[in-house]
């Protein structure tokens, strides 16, 4: 035995599966495998069963005993399985060791099944792509089919022509992405020869259309030899290139090469819509680059300069192509209207966005005649919501009775048996509705504990479920005060005391009275005659002196102190190398982060009282954060720094979730800064729709009024170095689609605080200088601070984003 004590030195050593296939790679042609099929037998104690070719469909991995074993049986005659679909896609697992030797000695294999196991696209557990990584990796660290194929191919003991056919075929079988990719890596490690490219001009001209990405790659590449050796058919070449153009920039510069190799090759008819296609890919160099195509033509006179000017005015040109689009245009004659940043005689502000104005409504109580259908809609997330506040408005409320909830009970033992968390937490809240507590409990919850034990949600929603309870388990009737009674979740003042007054001379509930002083919407136009009504009936008012504090906004000028002292800072987590395990530094000496993560500063601090304690607690829900959404209704600001509190990175793909930010751009309180953040954030998400939810709420909020533009900008300056910009690129991009002003002044206003050397800056100064560009042709664009315009003086050299700084700074003067 090796002196690693599970590496086995010997066959015979070889205890279970997973070494055996191990030493059988390490150790090529020191075995047979007539001796492998019998350690095999060993080790398994006897031949497979027909039941061993499920579990191989499904899975691939090196602890099992594999398709290898099941075919070495059925060549030995100790097994007879049917060659079908499972079978051939089961094939795909066979461990790299035994793939050559059987290939050599499998007849049937190398003529007729390997053929059918190219056809499989897989599954889950067993794809080519997903188990053999060995066309891209050396072969003697990583087996696998990619290389047995080229190793039979090279033998003779498959046809090459015939297996060149068959990946080609799969390429354009529109397999998705992750399958296709082990295709084109094959293609590669094959390294088709110009003849066999020629002969198959048709099928890599067809791959030009494929929707992913590395097949076009593999075909251009091929193609792109086929034009430099002078073989290429060009017509067909430009028939099909389209999709290409409209791909990644290398693939977009390739075709254009190839086609201004091959002038005069292509009718002008054919080549003009390709030329309309290049001038609008989102980069300067493919834009520059079918300039000089269309240039090409027109001076050979296989174009006419009209016909070339018209489609170069009509296109989205790049700031840094649009000097030379000018020259070529005012050569020609003029065109049906020009193209942005080309010649403007005319002055057209951006048309205003006007979002719908956003009202608030009515929140619908919950009665015995919709409560079965509502409760069983709720108990699918069973989420601390409106629906929760309106269901424990009803069952503590004079109305509710036990009868109402006759028709749930299926659903409570389901919730109560076979759910967790807050489903189960409801199953029993709606148990002790229906059943009741022991008579003279002392506890309120002596009917059912176990569901708050584990549960992380706020402290002040915890002990008004727990007063609710109470109430239920004693027989107690109470009109809660703290039910919202619209979708912001705020109270109506008057409503707020005619529950009170309805509920007499009891005491109120200490945390729902809690509540509901933070819920109180003090702005709302029936705050006078609630005041008043308190002074006329304040004897019968048990909390007249707290109720009347709310009302006249003493409570929530509290409120709004504390959560004004709170800050967030965003701390940086190193980044370090792979291989010395140190911490990266930039050129400058200055640390590089890997991500940053937020910290609410202040929220211990003079958070006395229960109602600015409820507030303090912001770090308890991470299992639902509708729970604090409506905790405060009035100000953004608190909710905003409990999702930064409690929801930063819950999941890893994602800083907030995409629920999270739609939880956000629904709020009706007022918005600031702080929570602005939160907005530059969203736009800085990986996923698209994070970034387009970011960029309609900004720009709504803005147009509303609802947060101001210095408000905005001081929120995005404040996470500015949290972001890739090359998403702000894109957010920004999208915004001047939705409100043009507004995107580039946030730009404008944002970039002398950002760091010139940063990953990004060049793709995010380029959609700037388009959008200035596009406002100074149609005769809006805001004159640069001085501070910009000396930023953009710091850029020097030749990159892509010291030419877009130049050409931006000499646009404005």
């Amino acid at each position: 035995m090796s002196t690693i004590r599970w590496l086995p030195d010997t066959l015979d050593e070889c205890m279970d599966f997973w070494r055996l296939h191990l030493w059988v790679r390490q150790h090529p042609g020191l075995w047979t495998l007539d001796q492998v099929y019998a350690r095999m037998l060993e080790i398994n104690d006897g031949p497979p069963t027909d039941a061993d070719l499920a579990v191989s469909t499904r899975l691939s991995d090196p602890w099992m005993d594999g398709i290898g074993f099941l075919r070495l049986a059925e060549l030995k005659g100790d097994l007879a399985l049917e060659h079908d679909e499972r079978f051939l896609t089961a094939l795909i697992g066979l461990e790299p060791g035994l793939q050559l030797p059987l290939m050599r000695a499998d007849r049937e294999l190398r003529e007729e099944l390997v053929w059918g196991m190219l056809r499989q696209e897989g599954n889950r557990g067993v794809s080519l792509s997903a188990s053999d990584r060995s066309a891209s990796m050396g072969s003697r660290r990583a087996p696998g089919w990619s290389r047995t194929l080229a190793a039979c191919a090279d033998e003779g003991l498959i046809d090459r022509d015939r297996l060149i056919d068959a990946l080609l075929a799969m390429l354009a079988a529109d397999l998705p992405s992750a399958r296709a990719g082990w295709h084109s890596r094959t293609l590669r490690l094959l390294a088709m020869t110009l003849d066999e490219a020629e002969a198959r001009q048709g099928a890599l001209c067809a791959l030009m259309s494929s929707p992913v990405g590395p097949t076009v790659t593999l075909a251009v590449g091929q193609l792109t030899a086929l034009s430099k050796a002078g073989r290429l058919d060009l017509e067909l070449f430009a028939r099909s290139c389209e999709g290409a153009l409209m791909g990644s920039k290398a693939n977009a510069l390739r075709v254009l090469g190839v086609l201004r190799d091959g002038l005069g090759a292509v009718e002008g008819t054919d080549l003009e819509p390709l030329l309309g296609v290049a001038l609008s890919f989102p980069d300067a160099q493919v834009q520059r680059a079918a300039l000089g195509l269309a240039r090409d033509n027109v001076t050979a006179s296989l174009l006419t300069r009209e016909s070339v000017a018209g489609i170069v005015r009509l296109a989205d040109l790049d700031p840094l192509v649009v000097p030379e689009a000018r020259e070529f245009v005012s050569v020609g004659a003029a065109g049906d209207r020009p193209g942005p940043g080309l010649v403007s005689e005319t002055r057209d502000e951006p048309g205003s966005f006007l979002p719908p104005p956003r009202e608030a409504g009515d929140l619908v109580p919950m009665s015995a005649e919709d409560v079965s259908g509502r409760v069983g809609v709720l108990a699918e997330k069973a989420q601390m919501g409106l629906e929760y506040e309106a269901l424990l408005a009803f069952l503590a409320s004079p109305e509710f009775t036990p009868d109402a909830l006759e028709s749930l009970r299926p659903l409570v033992r389901r919730l109560t048996t076979r759910r967790f968390g807050y489903e189960r937490m409801l199953g029993s809240l709606l148990q002790i509705a229906l059943d009741g507590g022991g008579e003279g409990a002392e506890s309120p919850l002596a009917a059912g504990t176990a569901w708050l034990e584990s549960e992380n949600m706020p402290t002040l929603l915890r002990e008004r479920i727990i007063e609710v309870a109470g109430l239920l388990a004693r027989g107690q009737r109470y009109r809660l005060l703290a039910t919202p009674t619209d979708d912001r979740g705020a109270v109506n003042p008057l409503t707020l005391v005619r529950r009170a007054l309805d509920n007499g001379d009891a005491a109120p509930l200490p945390a729902d009275l809690t509540q509901a002083l933070l819920r109180v919407d003090t702005e709302h136009p029936d705050c006078a005659a609630a005041l008043a009504l308190v002074e006329e009936r304040e004897a019968e008012l048990p909390a007249a002196a707290r109720i009347r504090l709310a009302l006249t906004g003493a409570v929530r000028r509290r409120a709004e102190g504390y959560l004004s002292s709170l800050a967030v800072a965003w701390e940086g987590h190193p980044a370090y190398e792979s291989r010395s395990g140190k911490p990266k530094v930039a050129r400058d000496g200055s640390p590089v982060y890997a991500f940053f993560t937020p910290r609410v500063v202040g929220a211990d601090t003079g958070a006395t009282g229960p109602e600015l304690g409820a507030l303090a607690d912001i770090a308890s829900a991470s299992g639902d954060f509708t729970a604090h959404r409506y905790l405060y209704p009035a100000s953004v600001r608190h909710f905003a720094v409990c999702l930064l509190a409690s929801q930063w990175y819950v999941l890893d793909s994602t800083q907030l979730t995409i629920d999270c930010y739609r939880a956000l751009s629904e709020h009706g309180g007022r918005w600031d800064s702080l929570s602005a953040q939160l907005l530059g954030q969203a736009m800085g998400e990986r996923e698209v729709e994070s970034r387009a939810l970011g960029v309609e709420t900004l720009a709504s909020l803005v147009a509303r009024g609802d947060l101001s533009f210095d408000q905005a900008v001081a929120g995005f300056e404040a996470v500015a170095h949290t972001v890739k910009l090359n998403r702000w690129a894109q957010a920004l991009q999208d915004l001047g689609n939705v409100d043009p002003r507004l995107a580039l002044d946030l730009a404008l206003a944002l970039l002398p605080g950002l760091e010139r050397g940063r990953t990004g800056i060049g793709q995010l100064l380029g959609v700037v200088t388009a959008q200035y560009a596009r406002a100074q042709a149609e005769g809006w664009a805001p004159p640069l601070g001085e501070d910009l315009v000396g930023w953009l003086g710091l850029f020097r050299g030749s990159s892509q984003a010291a030419k877009y700084a130049r050409t931006l700074k000499e646009m404005s003067q």
